[in-house]
C-alpha cells in the first residue's frame, strides 16, 4: 500500500482503459485479470482491519507470550465496539475473512485476548452472541486450544468449532445450538443442564409443575396441542417426542430425520404433527399413535414451519432466505 501501490495503479489504468478512472472488480469473473494485482486480496484486508486494525496498537500493548490454549478470562483487553462487524454480521461463511482474521490472532496476541474476551461477555450479554460465536470461530481457525477451558454458559450458536481440541471443557449452561464439532477432540466434555431439559412452569406462581427428560441434544422448538393436554419439542438429536402436560411423561420418540430437527408444530385439529429438519426433509406424524406419515423432500434445510388455519397447507422457510409453501 502506498505511493508505490498508487503509480501503479493509476499506470494500469491508463494502459489498460484508457485512462477511465472507474474500475468494475468482480473476483470470479476477474480473478484472471489485471485487476486482481490491485483488489484481488485488498478487499479481504481492508474488510478484516475493520475487525481488527494492528496497527492502533503499539507494541506497549502487546501481551507477552503465552501458551497456545484457549481461555474464557480476559486480563483488561478493551471489548469490540457492539457497533462493530464481529457484532453486527455474521462471519461464519465467509470463509476467506475468518482464514484471514485467524492469521491475525497468530501475530497478535493482543487480538486473541480481544476475542476472548467477547466469548466471555457472552456469558452474561446476549448482544454478543454473533460476535461470540465470530469470535471463537476465528479462534478454532487459528489452532488455538481449549482443552479444560472454562466455557460454562457461553453463547455461541453456530459456531464452527471443528478439528479443535475441547477434552475437558466445561460447557455447561452453554448455548451450542447448531454448532459444529466435526473431527474435534472431546473427551470429558461437560455438556451437562444444556438446553436439552424441558420445564413446564406455573405462571402464576412461578413454580416448575414437570421436568421433561430425555432428548440427549438441545432442544429446538416446543408446542402445545390445541388440546393442551400434550407437548411436542423437537431436538437436534434428531428426534420428535411427545409428552404428557399433566403428567411430564415422555409418549412418543418420533425417529425418521437424518440430521438436527429444527422446528415442529401442531396441526390445527390436534391430530397431525409437521417436522422440519437439516437432513432437508418435512416430515409428518400422526400425534395419537405416533406413527410416521409422508416425508417430502425441502431441497434445503428448513428452519421455520406453520400450519394453515384450516390445516391443509404448510409454510416453510429455510436456511438462505427461502420461503415455500
Amino acid at each position: 500500500m502506498g505511493i508505490d501501490y498508487s503509480t501503479k495503479l493509476a499506470t494500469a489504468i491508463f494502459e489498460k482503459q484508457g485512462g477511465n478512472p472507474i474500475i468494475r472488480y468482480i473476483h470470479f469473473k476477474d480473478k484472471n485479470t489485471w485487476r486482481v494485482e490491485f483488489f484481488g486480496s485488498d478487499p479481504e484486508y481492508f474488510y478484516s482491519r475493520t475487525v481488527f486494525d494492528p496497527s492502533s496498537h503499539d507494541k506497549h500493548h502487546e501481551f507477552p507470550p503465552q501458551s497456545n490454549s484457549g481461555s474464557s478470562g480476559s486480563s483488561d483487553p478493551q471489548i469490540f465496539d457492539a457497533e462493530s462487524v464481529l457484532f453486527k454480521r455474521n462471519l461464519l461463511t465467509e470463509l476467506s475473512e475468518v482464514q484471514f482474521l485467524s492469521e491475525r490472532v497468530k501475530q497478535h496476541l493482543y487480538f486473541k485476548k480481544r476475542l476472548l474476551s467477547v466469548i466471555e461477555q457472552s456469558k452474561s450479554d446476549a448482544t454478543a452472541t454473533t460476535a461470540a460465536a465470530n469470535a471463537i470461530t476465528i479462534l478454532v481457525r487459528a489452532g488455538i486450544r481449549f482443552n479444560s477451558a472454562d466455557l460454562r454458559g457461553i453463547q455461541i450458536p453456530g459456531a464452527d468449532l471443528s478439528d479443535d481440541q475441547f477434552d475437558s471443557a466445561q460447557f455447561q449452561k452453554a448455548d451450542v445450538r447448531g454448532v459444529k464439532f466435526s473431527r474435534s477432540w472431546l473427551r470429558q466434555a461437560d455438556f451437562k443442564n444444556n438446553m436439552n431439559i424441558l420445564r413446564l412452569w406455573d405462571i402464576t406462581g412461578g413454580k416448575t409443575l414437570h421436568i421433561m427428560q430425555g432428548h440427549t441434544n438441545g432442544v429446538s422448538s416446543v408446542a402445545f396441542s390445541p388440546c393442551g393436554k400434550k407437548i411436542v419439542s423437537s431436538s437436534w438429536d434428531k428426534t420428535v417426542r411427545l409428552w404428557s402436560s399433566e403428567t411430564g411423561k415422555e409418549m412418543f420418540v418420533l425417529r425418521g430425520h437424518a440430521s438436527e430437527v429444527n422446528v415442529v408444530k401442531y396441526a390445527p385439529d390436534g391430530r397431525r404433527l409437521v417436522s422440519g429438519s437439516s437432513d432437508k426433509t418435512i416430515r409428518f406424524w400422526d400425534s395419537e399413535t405416533g406413527n410416521p406419515g409422508l416425508a417430502c423432500d425441502a431441497s434445503s434445510k428448513v428452519n421455520s414451519l406453520d400450519y394453515s388455519p384450516d390445516g391443509r397447507r404448510v409454510v416453510s422457510g429455510h436456511f438462505g432466505d427461502c420461503l415455500k409453501r
